[in-house]
């Protein structure tokens, strides 16, 4: 058949009853005329309209043809659409659900989920801890996308997310992400480098939203850096999530606020098919007493003006200036952690040190193990053999348990 137009029309109401209402000279194209009869069957997600010299129905209209369906099997055929898809053929009109309608009736319920940019997996984890089961991820740094597959099950795709072939991708329930902050770091901000529009990286959650159209997600998590909210590309992020038939959810997170013992903001952005709310914070009275080591563990490795001379003149010249750029200083009382930077264990000036409980000006930076702790890792979780560049996984990656209760949350709201 001749196909003349496509189009989507609003379901209205017409005295208490649902109404399509179709009107336009194109119909004559399709030999829809003034006066002419048709046959109309109301099927599940389906309107046929056909041209029918025996039809009960005659369409009307003054200057141009109108052809009005106006009763309840409307909503029987579409439940509670508010919008249908028509298709005008020759001689022939379907009528079926939109787009956004058919996606969503095809979307999976079976706690499957994929990751894109997930890093060293962390998000996975929470996923995982959630009941979710992973069935892909997508990495390009090789060393992260070894961590992912050494404590995950799944395919990995470890390459550049514009090499992928979606086609590969399997559907899944959930998808999740972390794209990278680069391009809307306020540190990058504040060194003058280039806005975000003029970054290699900036168009990365255009790819995202390309695969968000491949894998169909029932429900979708990504994460940023608080900036990201305010960048064009941000808004149109969330706007096309919005036009793909989402409910979205966004806010600015800290772990404070869900319990944890370092800040760690980070811009949420949560889209469903269902109606969804973020969980209720739970601030605690934690301290780092609970994660620090005793001081006489050998996996302590406490230093002091001799023997890192360097770190207290950098302490020295910062505290003369009067700026921020200090080590923040903790204590076994300690309320709060600085969020764990990429460089943790590159030991730079500006890093949280713990100070010793007896001695006098002895300090020691974290251990993994205590960082692991501290992103709610478990001791087992492996990050290789090198402790630099498992250092970097961390300072890159989410809090463990904030998102874990994000993703409980999901399952809350299931149909």
């Amino acid at each position: 058949m001749d196909k003349i137009r496509t189009t989507v029309l609003s379901i209205g109401q017409c005295k208490d009853h649902p109404r399509i209402w179709i009107e336009g000279r194109y119909l004559e194209q399709a030999g829809f005329y003034r006066g002419s009869k048709i046959n109309v069957k109301f099927m599940e997600r389906q309107i046929q309209i056909s041209l029918d010299n025996e039809g009960e129905k005659i369409i009307c209209g003054k200057k141009t043809p109108i052809i009005e369906l106006n009763n309840e099997k409307i909503t029987e055929s579409f439940n509670e659409e508010k919008s249908v898809r028509v298709v005008v053929y020759v001689g022939q009109i379907i009528i079926t659900s939109t787009k956004q309608a058919q996606r969503k009736l095809l979307r999976l319920q079976d706690n499957s989920y994929g990751a894109v940019f997930s890093g060293a997996g962390l998000m996975d984890q929470s996923a995982k801890k959630s009941g979710y089961n992973s069935k892909w991820a997508i990495e390009l740094n090789e060393s992260y996308a070894d961590m992912w597959q050494a404590n995950h099950k799944g395919t990995m795709h470890n390459s550049s997310i514009e090499q992928i072939d979606y086609s590969e991708l399997d559907q899944v329930e959930l998808l999740i992400g972390g794209i990278p902050c680069e391009p809307f770091s306020i540190a990058r901000r504040n060194q003058g480098n280039e806005m975000y529009e003029e970054h290699q990286n900036a168009d990365l959650s255009m790819f995202f939203l390309m695969i968000v159209e491949a894998v169909n997600p029932r429900c979708i998590v990504l994460e940023e850096v608080p900036a990201y909210l305010k960048s064009g590309i941000g808004t149109a992020t969330v706007n096309a999530l919005k036009r793909m038939g989402y409910n979205v959810s966004v806010k600015i997170i800290s772990g404070l606020e869900y319990g944890e013992l370092t800040v760690r903001k980070r811009a949420v952005i949560v889209a469903t098919t269902d109606d969804y709310k973020f969980p209720e914070e739970s601030k605690s009275e934690r301290t780092l007493g609970e994660i620090l080591l005793k001081a006489d563990d050998p996996r302590c490795e406490w230093f002091t003006r001799e023997t890192k001379s360097w770190l207290f003149e950098h302490w020295d010249n910062q505290k003369a200036k009067g700026n921020n750029f200090n080590s923040q200083i903790i204590t076994e009382d300690s309320t709060q952690i600085q969020a764990i930077k990429k460089r943790y264990f590159a030991q730079q000036g500006d890093n949280p040190v713990v100070k010793h409980p007896t001695l006098p000006d002895t300090y020691r930076w974290l251990t993994l193990s205590e960082v692991k702790i501290i992103m709610g890792l478990d001791e087992s979780y492996d990050l290789g053999e090198t402790k630099t560049v498992a250092g970097e996984a961390l300072g890159q990656g989410v809090l463990i348990n904030v998102f874990k209760k994000i993703i409980d949350s999901l399952k809350e709201i299931k149909n």
